[in-house]
């Protein structure tokens, strides 16, 4: 059974705890002693409480992933804002679709000319394209694990 430990109504309430009265908190729902909280560490521990609040029961899967977030906030902060594909500049990626061929330049890291605009994803030129929202890597392709032929330096 789990100690007695206050419960923080809202997230403000929850950041505005200090160190020793967050540390109780942490080691309840991720059985890890925390040193040194960091800004990162209070989604999971909110998402927690809030479900501690409303009496819901977290899916072990869930749990998992949480548990394994905890363990090193830092670590999957730094990995979700990582660029998945690299794509050499000033590259060539050219997609026929529907019987016209389309050409767009990689200009940077997150920059794509097409038809002389400029747009910071593939998934915009690819919805100014086929009018739909899509992919922008699946629409050009580049999600194959093959070489993909239509990219060219």
């Amino acid at each position: 059974m789990k100690d007695k430990i206050y419960l923080p109504k809202s997230y403000e309430e929850l950041i505005a705890l200090s160190i020793e009265e967050l540390t109780p908190l942490w080691k309840r729902y991720f059985n890890i002693s925390v040193k040194k909280l960091k800004s990162a560490m209070y989604r999971p521990l909110w998402y927690k409480i809030q479900c501690d609040n409303m009496n819901l029961k977290l899916d072990s899967k869930h749990i998992t992933k949480l548990n394994r977030y905890s363990s090193d906030p830092n670590k999957y902060v730094e990995n979700s804002y990582k660029i998945k594909y690299h794509i050499k500049l000033g590259s060539h990626i050219i997609k026929t679709y529907k019987g016209k061929t389309y050409n767009v330049i990689v200009k940077d890291k997150n920059i794509f000319e097409y038809n002389g605009e400029i747009y910071k994803t593939l998934s915009a030129v690819a919805k100014v394209i086929c009018h739909k929202k899509v992919s922008g890597y699946d629409f050009f392709g580049l999600n194959n694990k093959g070489v993909n032929k239509d990219v060219q330096n």
